[in-house]
């Protein structure tokens, strides 16, 4: 399948525990995404899937309801988030949702636009869709078992966070969703729905700055994880992003539990992939134009920070 010249694609599905038996069908999963250029596209084929924690599928709360935060960056400067969504494509209502907000702050108005919005209130201003049939089998499953003890609920598996960046040759965009972590609290708030936790981009010098995060979403969102990386590792030496990387993360906390992915494109073109978790896995892709790569990334040693890179360009 040919894509447009100068294109890069990074995904993830999650840094956590994958279940290594589904390891072929997780390949399958994000080749198929990857052969997509468009970030709704891609992350819709990744939350159609009972493989991930988003869309259908996805983790239930304590009520055992699907509540789904997912954001979006570009790098023009748009950004927006949501939080309570219920359907099988959040990233594509999300935007649908935006653009409709986009046109009605568009005409001459004092207020500013909103960056973030819970869509149990919106949902009374603005035609929003709610599907009744986002439960997979397996999280019914969970969910019976554990509703009546759900503090014992050890997690099986965890692959928490999806997140797409986008790399064309006049923008970017990141977008990410995440259905939390099952029997969270109603109305909990996760990192994806947070703008510099899961997602986050800025332009420093001459070097464009994408990051994602994915794993305990308290943890990401009380140190602002993605903005945090981003704005630390532009003044990190390139033979030492790892040591620095991890030096960060431990800093802020000795059991931090999480895995990101940081690209730095140069103003020449010159394009670097870092990653790093703490995690017991953490799974991802990248497509630059035409070429594709599947990642499947296990932890090196428990308890101890994993890290690689690639030169994507």
């Amino acid at each position: 399948m040919g894509h447009g010249l100068d294109q890069i694609v990074i995904l993830h599905i999650g840094a956590g525990k994958h279940n290594a038996k589904d390891n072929d069908q997780y390949v399958r999963l994000m080749k198929k995404a990857l052969e997509k250029s468009d970030v709704v596209e891609i992350n819709g084929i990744l939350e159609k899937s009972p493989l991930t924690n988003t869309g259908y599928g996805s983790s239930l709360n304590i009520l055992g309801e699907v509540e789904i935060d997912a954001s979006y960056i570009k790098s023009d400067g748009e950004s927006g988030a949501l939080s309570g969504l219920q359907v099988q494509v959040p990233t594509e209502e999300m935007f649908r949702i935006y653009n409709n907000i986009n046109k009605q702050y568009s005409r001459d108005t004092n207020l500013s636009r909103p960056l973030s919005l819970h869509c149990s209130s919106l949902r009374r201003y603005m035609d929003i869709a709610s599907d009744d049939h986002l439960v997979s089998a397996k999280s019914q499953k969970i969910y019976n078992l554990y509703k009546d003890r759900i503090f014992q609920y050890a997690g099986d598996d965890v692959n928490d966070t999806i997140g797409t960046i986008v790399i064309d040759a006049d923008q970017t965009t990141l977008s990410t969703s995440s259905g939390g972590h099952f029997f969270k609290l109603p109305g909990r708030i996760g990192c994806a729905g947070i703008i510099g936790a899961a997602i986050y981009y800025e332009k420093i010098d001459d070097t464009e700055i994408s990051c994602m995060c994915s794993g305990n979403g308290e943890q990401i969102i009380q140190h602002s994880l993605a903005q945090l990386i981003v704005t630390n590792v532009h003044r990190m030496d390139e033979g030492e992003y790892g040591t620095q990387l991890e030096k960060l993360l431990l800093s802020k906390s000795k059991d931090i539990y999480c895995g990101f992915i940081a690209v730095l494109r140069r103003s020449n073109g010159v394009t670097h992939l870092l990653y790093g978790h703490t995690t017991e896995t953490f799974y991802f892709g990248t497509r630059v134009n035409d070429s594709t790569r599947v990642i499947l990334s296990s932890v090196e040693q428990k308890g101890k920070f994993t890290f690689g890179e690639y030169k994507l360009q």
